[in-house]
């Protein structure tokens, strides 16, 4: 297990280091001024206006930036598949899975359980 967090860790600081470096090569920026906030925070205007697709730009530094690499917004499904898929224009509302998206049991019941977690 230890071998899958030291290769994580590693994984995860090449990303943001080929983050900084294609950032630092667009923007023509220094290292010292390759992170600005434009590169780390979500933008205010709304994806194609629509504020159901959420904002226009994603970070793509940072912690966030870091979670969101390979992220789709859409699923890999167009725009207009995504929001008639999951969006119920006439209850202007999300639609959501049966019992909160649980895995169901033959009766039909959500499987949880509590489980303590370790410390670390």
């Amino acid at each position: 297990m230890k071998w899958l967090r030291r290769l994580t860790r590693h994984t995860a600081t090449a990303v943001a280091a080929a983050s900084l470096a294609l950032a630092t090569a667009l923007t023509g920026a220094t290292p010292a001024q390759a992170a600005p906030t434009g590169l780390t925070e979500c933008s205010a205007e709304h994806h194609r206006g629509d504020r159901r697709l959420g904002p226009e730009r994603l970070p793509v530094l940072g912690p966030v930036g870091l979670q969101l690499v390979g992220y789709s917004r859409t699923g890999h499904r167009s725009e207009e598949q995504f929001l008639a898929t999951y969006y119920d224009q006439a209850g202007n509302t999300w639609r959501y899975p049966p019992k909160d998206g649980y895995l169901l049991t033959p009766s039909g019941d959500p499987v949880k359980w509590q489980q303590d977690l370790r410390t670390g």
